[in-house]
């Protein structure tokens, strides 16, 4: 089923800031296989027209740091790659 979810995405050969990778979070388009098959061209940050669908893009935004890192490669204008998080690096003590 096709359909799109904000993630993180590691794009690599990012020719714009002359670095090796750069890392954003994008909206993900899939195909019917369930497979990523497009991006945005920039990053999303959580927006709404009410504080009802900011807060649901805010949580739609947070679950992309539970998922997987998505490899973009911006020379072959396609996903490339998948990296697991260890999501235990990134909890904060202090956070709950």
């Amino acid at each position: 089923m096709s359909g799109w979810n904000y993630r993180i995405v590691k794009e690599i050969n990012p020719v714009d800031w002359g670095d090796e990778f750069y890392i954003t979070v994008r909206e993900v388009y899939y195909d019917d296989d369930g497979k990523p098959n497009g991006v945005t061209d920039t990053e999303v940050s959580p927006s709404g027209c009410d504080i009802t669908e900011f807060m649901d893009s805010w949580i739609s935004y947070r679950i992309a740091f539970a998922s997987s890192i998505l490899t973009f490669d911006k020379n072959k204008n396609k996903f490339v790659g998948e990296e697991v998080i260890d999501n235990d690096v990134y909890n904060c003590s202090g956070c709950g």
